[in-house]
């Protein structure tokens, strides 16, 4: 099988770099340093288990008229400001039977679809992490890596079958008749936690220690949920340390307790995570802000659902990215005491 992993950043890499031991991988990046690193030395992987170093053909996006051929499944790995983009350059290149899979961190499928057409387009949610660390040098922090696919009208297709098969000596591939439910539920998941660290600088376990500043991480989630229950989503709740619907409550409500408490829970059981979005305020990158909280925020604002805390973090991250800003914890005391105090 011919797989073309297009935006060979971490989690691009971490999945791609297994399958080139049994099918035909090509990575395609808009990093001209990544992709001479992987040709010249091959793509470094550091999993839990052990790190592997493969050797693949690697070509810059501006290059695909040299590839030659089509590919027969698209592993869309880039920052959802860019999928618009670069699948404007890949289109050419798919044939009628290619399919794009976005293993991207917020919901892109609908923008997807509409460029390649919901025929050649399966979604999917990912539970896993990485990180880039150099040219040609990427590390994953999960030995269990867990990947949820499915066809975005919810019919269970031999495609998806064989695509599981396909990616399963890279990751955990689990099908499911409920990717958008899915794709929400992990939506819930980034409005809490990435903006919260990106303007504080907290890591996840530190988030949920701070008691404002899990309280806000909270809130944006149950704005969240209150969207996405509005659009009819199914939501997980394992994923979501309770019912859904105790979302609908008050911040103080005892079900919301219980829902703190698993926040909580959860967040100590091992070393915090650095969220994508603090990284790349660190790095001076442009953050997915607008496809995280912004996209709750425009689908709310569709349905008529306010979303305040959203929206205002939305513009505090924007702040950030201009350079109003500095990340800082002391943003809990003058900035979110007085954020949650408003929506409360």
């Amino acid at each position: 099988m011919t797989i073309w992993i297009v935006g060979a950043g971490a989690i691009g890499s971490v999945i791609g770099a297994k399958l080139a031991h049994d099918d035909e991988v090509i990575f395609v990046d808009a990093w001209r340093d990544h992709v001479d690193a992987i040709l010249e030395r091959g793509l470094t992987v550091d999993y839990p288990e052990g790190s592997i170093n493969v050797s693949a053909p690697a070509f810059h996006l501006s290059e695909l008229d040299r590839v030659g051929g089509h590919p027969q499944v698209v592993i869309l790995a880039v920052k959802s400001n860019f999928t618009a983009e670069i699948l404007e350059v890949v289109l050419p290149y798919l044939s009628d039977d290619s399919i794009v899979v976005s293993t991207q961190n917020c919901i892109n499928e609908d923008t997807i679809a509409a460029l390649v057409g919901a025929k050649r387009t399966i979604g999917a949610m990912v539970r896993f992490g990485g990180a880039l660390l150099g040219p040609g040098h990427v590390s994953s922090n999960q030995r269990a890596r867990r990947l949820v696919i499915g066809e975005l009208n919810g019919s269970l297709t031999d495609r998806l079958r064989s695509l599981a098969t396909m990616l399963q000596p890279s990751v955990n591939a689990e099908l499911t008749d409920n990717i958008w439910g899915h794709l929400w539920t992990k939506m819930v998941r980034n409005a809490e936690l990435n903006a919260v660290a990106a303007l504080t600088g907290f890591r996840t376990d530190e988030i949920s220690s701070d008691v404002t500043a899990r309280r806000v991480a909270l809130t944006l989630g149950m704005e969240t949920v209150r969207v996405a229950l509005a659009l009819g989503m199914v939501l997980d709740p394992a994923e979501l340390y309770g019912p859904p619907e105790s979302y609908l409550e008050p911040l103080d409500s005892s079900t919301m307790a219980v829902i703190e408490r698993g926040f909580v829970e959860q967040s100590s059981r091992g070393p915090g995570v650095k969220a994508s979005m603090l990284q790349d305020i660190e790095r001076d990158r442009p953050t997915e802000i607008d496809y995280m909280n912004g996209y709750v925020v425009q689908k709310g604002g569709a349905l008529g659902i306010p979303t305040p805390l959203n929206s205002q973090i939305v513009r505090l991250v924007k702040e950030l990215e201009a350079h109003q800003r500095k990340s800082s914890p002391t943003v809990v005391a003058e900035v979110f005491a007085d954020l949650i105090a408003t929506v409360a």
